[in-house]
């Protein structure tokens, strides 16, 4: 099935999208080997990646048994191959090691300082995995006294740190630096830029399940939560429909950027109606 897969994707004859296939298949390999320029698409693939983690470390665990053994016969594999093996940790590190590089690179090849605080951001995920992989090769009372403390840290500044980056900067929206002087339930509204793409309450929603979703995404890189396997199945497609929510305005960024830095490009975000059309550097609270 594998082998089909990437021969589909490769497959030379303009059939089945080849455009799309090749460009696909071009990306990902320069994600895959991240020591050259970086495109946007570059980016945009990485991340949607690094949500795929829990997928690909399947796929990895299952080719290791594929590989290594009889695959009726787990349990002749389960010490290379299962969950206190170090390739289930290896491969759910894989995509973040990615998506690490490509910052470093783009700060070395820029100068941008953000990229080195994006690159820690993706550092963060690394001791989540780290400890909780631990979590096989210690005893349970060593686990809940010393290293469970020391992962529940991690898993929260990961979360934190994430769902900062994706309302400041990922969003463009300013929630944590400069929010507006209103209220609402205690809390001061999020500034937002006076042409949107989407209505004003659609940005409050995707705000408050990000929030939810990212906490949730403790179990994708958490091998020693994944032993219900309807619940890891249930977070892993909730971590997939957080991504899904998080491209549309990542984009619509991109895309106002893209607007102010070529202006002959015309009009790539639609206006608002009349009646909220505000100056162009104004910016309005929800």
């Amino acid at each position: 099935m594998y082998a089909c897969i990437l021969a589909l994707l490769l497959l030379p004859w303009d059939v089945a999208f080849k455009e799309t296939r090749m460009f696909f298949s071009a990306t990902f390999f320069r994600v895959a080997t991240p020591y050259r320029e970086m495109s946007w698409a570059d980016f945009l693939l990485a991340d949607i990646i690094t949500s795929l983690a829990k997928p690909l470390s399947d796929c990895e665990r299952a080719l290791c048994h594929l590989l290594s053994g009889p695959v009726m016969l787990p349990s002749s594999t389960d010490q290379m191959c299962g969950s206190s093996s170090w390739i289930i940790p290896a491969g759910l590190s894989l995509p973040y090691i990615w998506r690490l590089c490509q910052c470093i690179r783009t700060w070395k090849d820029t100068g941008n300082t953000g990229q080195a605080f994006n690159a820690l951001k993706y550092s963060t995920a690394f001791p989540v995995i780290i400890l909780s992989a631990v979590n096989f090769q210690v005893s349970d009372e060593d686990w809940n006294k010393f290293w469970k403390p020391l992962w529940l840290i991690a898993a929260f500044l990961n979360s934190a740190y994430s769902y900062y980056w994706d309302i400041e900067r990922d969003w463009d929206i300013a929630f944590f630096t400069s929010p507006s002087d209103q209220k609402w339930m205690g809390l001061k509204k999020p500034m937002l830029k006076d042409k949107l793409q989407y209505s004003r309450i659609f940005y409050v929603y995707l705000m408050l399940s990000n929030l939810a979703l990212r906490l949730a995404w403790v179990y994708k890189v958490s091998p020693h939560l994944r032993q219900n396997l309807l619940t890891v199945l249930i977070f892993t497609l909730l971590e997939v429909f957080r991504r899904f929510q998080w491209i549309f305005v990542r984009i619509e960024v991109e895309l106002r950027k893209l607007q102010i830095s070529r202006p002959e490009l015309g009009q790539l975000i639609p206006a608002p109606p009349p009646k909220e059309i505000l100056s162009a550097d104004e910016l309005m609270p929800i």
